[in-house]
Protein backbone atom coordinates (compact mmCIF):
# COMPACT_ATOMS: atom_id res chain seq x y z
CA UNK A 1 0.00 0.00 0.00
CA UNK A 2 2.79 2.42 0.90
CA UNK A 3 4.57 1.55 -2.37
CA UNK A 4 1.39 2.33 -4.35
CA UNK A 5 1.17 5.75 -2.70
CA UNK A 6 4.86 6.41 -3.38
CA UNK A 7 4.43 5.40 -7.04
CA UNK A 8 1.35 7.65 -7.36
CA UNK A 9 3.21 10.59 -5.83
CA UNK A 10 6.13 10.03 -8.19
CA UNK A 11 3.82 9.83 -11.23
CA UNK A 12 1.87 12.94 -10.28
CA UNK A 13 5.06 14.92 -9.63
CA UNK A 14 6.49 13.77 -12.96
CA UNK A 15 3.35 14.94 -14.76
CA UNK A 16 3.35 18.27 -12.91
CA UNK A 17 7.01 18.87 -13.78
CA UNK A 18 6.53 17.90 -17.43
CA UNK A 19 3.32 19.95 -17.73
CA UNK A 20 5.08 23.03 -16.38
CA UNK A 21 7.95 22.58 -18.84
CA UNK A 22 5.53 22.10 -21.75
CA UNK A 23 3.51 25.17 -20.76
CA UNK A 24 6.67 27.26 -20.34
CA UNK A 25 7.92 26.23 -23.77
CA UNK A 26 4.82 26.16 -25.97
CA UNK A 27 1.91 27.39 -23.87
CA UNK A 28 -0.18 30.30 -25.09
CA UNK A 29 -1.38 33.16 -22.87
CA UNK A 30 -5.11 32.96 -22.22
CA UNK A 31 -7.54 34.15 -19.56
CA UNK A 32 -4.78 35.38 -17.25
CA UNK A 33 -2.96 32.05 -17.45
CA UNK A 34 -1.23 29.77 -19.93
CA UNK A 35 -2.86 27.02 -21.98
CA UNK A 36 -1.64 24.15 -24.16
CA UNK A 37 -4.20 22.28 -26.24
CA UNK A 38 -3.05 19.02 -27.75
CA UNK A 39 -4.90 16.24 -29.52
CA UNK A 40 -5.35 14.22 -26.34
CA UNK A 41 -4.50 16.50 -23.43
CA UNK A 42 -5.15 20.09 -22.44
CA UNK A 43 -3.01 21.91 -19.87
CA UNK A 44 -3.84 25.14 -18.08
CA UNK A 45 -2.03 27.03 -15.37
CA UNK A 46 -2.89 30.25 -13.62
CA UNK A 47 -1.23 31.62 -10.50
CA UNK A 48 -0.69 28.54 -8.32
CA UNK A 49 -3.20 26.24 -10.07
CA UNK A 50 -2.36 23.58 -12.65
CA UNK A 51 -4.88 21.47 -14.56
CA UNK A 52 -4.30 18.54 -16.90
CA UNK A 53 -7.38 17.38 -18.80
CA UNK A 54 -7.85 14.38 -21.10
CA UNK A 55 -10.30 13.25 -23.74
CA UNK A 56 -13.07 10.85 -22.78
CA UNK A 57 -12.15 10.42 -19.11
CA UNK A 58 -11.31 12.27 -15.96
CA UNK A 59 -13.41 14.21 -13.49
CA UNK A 60 -15.94 16.77 -14.67
CA UNK A 61 -14.86 20.28 -13.67
CA UNK A 62 -16.61 21.58 -10.56
CA UNK A 63 -18.24 25.00 -10.32
CA UNK A 64 -15.05 26.29 -8.72
CA UNK A 65 -12.97 24.85 -11.57
CA UNK A 66 -15.29 26.51 -14.09
CA UNK A 67 -14.47 29.92 -12.59
CA UNK A 68 -10.74 29.26 -13.16
CA UNK A 69 -10.67 27.39 -16.47
CA UNK A 70 -11.13 29.50 -19.62
CA UNK A 71 -14.12 28.81 -21.88
CA UNK A 72 -11.84 27.43 -24.59
CA UNK A 73 -10.72 24.70 -22.18
CA UNK A 74 -14.23 23.98 -20.88
CA UNK A 75 -15.56 23.70 -24.42
CA UNK A 76 -13.23 20.77 -25.14
CA UNK A 77 -15.43 18.67 -22.82
CA UNK A 78 -12.33 16.98 -21.42
CA UNK A 79 -12.16 15.66 -17.89
CA UNK A 80 -9.63 16.67 -15.26
CA UNK A 81 -7.01 13.96 -14.74
CA UNK A 82 -4.72 16.06 -12.55
CA UNK A 83 -5.29 19.18 -10.50
CA UNK A 84 -2.75 20.91 -8.29
CA UNK A 85 -3.28 24.05 -6.24
CA UNK A 86 -0.53 25.69 -4.26
CA UNK A 87 1.74 22.73 -4.93
CA UNK A 88 -0.77 20.27 -3.46
CA UNK A 89 -2.27 17.55 -5.67
CA UNK A 90 -6.04 17.19 -5.38
CA UNK A 91 -6.68 13.50 -4.74
CA UNK A 92 -10.36 13.83 -5.70
CA UNK A 93 -9.54 15.40 -9.07
CA UNK A 94 -6.53 13.30 -10.00
CA UNK A 95 -6.80 10.05 -11.91
CA UNK A 96 -3.64 9.33 -13.88
CA UNK A 97 -2.24 6.25 -15.57
CA UNK A 98 1.20 5.00 -16.54
CA UNK A 99 0.28 5.95 -20.12
CA UNK A 100 -0.33 9.54 -19.03
CA UNK A 101 3.06 9.71 -17.36
CA UNK A 102 4.76 8.27 -20.45
CA UNK A 103 2.97 10.72 -22.78
CA UNK A 104 3.95 13.72 -20.67
CA UNK A 105 7.59 12.62 -20.52
CA UNK A 106 7.67 12.03 -24.29
CA UNK A 107 5.95 15.33 -25.06
CA UNK A 108 8.35 17.22 -22.79
CA UNK A 109 11.32 15.54 -24.48
CA UNK A 110 9.97 16.48 -27.95
CA UNK A 111 9.42 20.08 -26.91
CA UNK A 112 12.91 20.33 -25.40
CA UNK A 113 14.46 18.77 -28.51
CA UNK A 114 12.56 21.14 -30.83
CA UNK A 115 13.70 24.13 -28.79
CA UNK A 116 17.32 22.97 -29.00
CA UNK A 117 17.02 22.65 -32.77
CA UNK A 118 15.44 26.11 -33.02
CA UNK A 119 18.17 27.63 -30.84
CA UNK A 120 20.82 25.99 -33.01
CA UNK A 121 19.13 27.30 -36.18
CA UNK A 122 18.88 30.78 -34.68
CA UNK A 123 22.58 30.76 -33.85
CA UNK A 124 23.45 29.83 -37.42
CA UNK A 125 21.24 32.58 -38.83
CA UNK A 126 22.77 35.16 -36.52
CA UNK A 127 26.28 34.50 -37.78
Amino acid sequence: MAQDRTDWQHQTQTIVDCACQILDAVGEPEAGGTVFMGKTYTLFTQNDSLYALASERGVEPTEADCTVLPNSVLQTRRGIILKAEGGVISIESTSITNSDTQWFENQRDRVVQNLKVQDKDNCQIAM
